[in-house]
């Protein structure tokens, strides 16, 4: 297969919406769903199982909608994950994490008039005292619209309420990440591993920090221990490949490109898949080389085959997912367009 220019996909699979969770009355299922990981297809399985189960209440379904909605938009289920968002808000209208689901998918869409609505209904939801959910939702409004000042504020509330929830580490590390103050962003997952030393996720994620920081050997670290807690994950596989090649060990590379065959879709023309590595790699390859590709510095994109299909998402992509890249230009050449 070939590749864009500057993207020899990372394939870190990276949602529109993130998981939401509630504080009680979870069946088996309906967590699994929330902890995806692993095989998307049988995760959204769960998910199924746990909404027509009819043991959770309208709260905890609308969430799990959330949930199921975010893994159906990562497999390019657009219209099935706005249908789940939508039930999500019929459940339960004050859910402020399903309008921003729904405005991330609106923006995906190119309707930033809707995004915004919807993200704005997000901020302007009643929060109820000392409810630290309530404040990372918020948080993670804020963040859509772009507002980070606001949405590391509310974050700092939350963790004031409640030291020990995840995702506000987890939310105020993608913030640091954005601004490139890595070492920051590292930080906070050190927090929430601290939580749950096994979380294989974050471990990854803690890689990709230590990655574009700069640090090869602490990324190749976490990418091996993800893997030896989550090996059928093939995303952590292409990761530690891209440390490989970075370290000038291709054998070992090409070693691990083979672990795209474990179980779950793989990312062959999965554009949300697929726009995010690109820049991603383009992040990577500025902290690695400064002096050679200065921040300030345009950049462009160049594929072919896959690669143009690659390209073409990341531009798409860029204005929300990667703003912090001054795009000059792409060229997309003979994409797939029917596979």
């Amino acid at each position: 297969m070939r590749f864009a220019t500057l993207a020899l996909l990372l394939t870190t699979l990276t949602a529109v919406g993130a998981p939401a969770f509630g504080q009680s009355g979870w069946t088996d299922d309906a967590q699994r769903c929330y902890r995806g990981g692993g095989d998307p297809t049988l995760t959204i399985r769960y998910c199924t199982q746990a909404i027509e189960s009819g043991k959770l209440s309208d709260e905890n379904l609308s969430i799990t909608y959330v949930n199921r909605g975010g893994l159906l938009l990562n497999k390019g289920e657009v219209e099935r994950a706005l249908a789940d968002y939508n039930t999500a808000v019929r459940l339960n209208s004050d859910n402020s994490q399903a309008y921003v689901a729904r405005g991330r998918l609106y923006r995906f869409r190119g309707e930033e008039n809707k995004a915004q609505a919807e993200f704005d209904h997000a901020i302007g939801l009643a929060i109820t005292p000392n409810q630290a959910n309530g404040y990372l939702n918020r948080a993670r409004a804020y963040r859509a619209k772009g507002d980070l000042t606001s949405a590391l504020a509310d974050l700092d509330t939350a963790n004031q309420i409640n030291t020990k929830l995840r995702e506000v580490y987890v939310e105020r590390a993608a913030i640091y990440a954005a601004r490139r103050m890595f070492e920051r962003a590292i930080g906070q997952y050190d927090e929430a591993l601290h939580l749950n030393a096994g979380d294989a996720d974050l471990l990854d994620n803690r890689g990709d920090a230590y990655r574009d920081l700069g640090d090869l050997r602490r990324a190749l670290a976490d990418y091996d221990s993800a893997i030896s807690l989550q090996s059928d994950v093939a995303t952590y596989f292409a990761d530690r490949a891209w440390i490989h090649r970075m370290l000038g060990d291709p054998d070992l590379a090409i070693t691990d490109y083979e672990g795209l065959g474990t179980p779950g879709d793989h990312t062959y023309m999965v554009g949300q898949a697929l726009g995010p590595n690109v820049l991603d790699s383009m992040r990577a390859a500025r902290a690695l080389v400064p002096d050679e590709l200065p921040v300030e510095g345009p950049a462009s994109i160049v594929g072919y085959s896959e690669g143009g299909a690659a390209a073409a998402w990341a531009a798409q992509l860029q204005p929300s997912y990667a703003p912090d890249l001054p795009l000059a230009g792409v060229a997309a050449g003979a994409a797939a367009a029917d596979v």
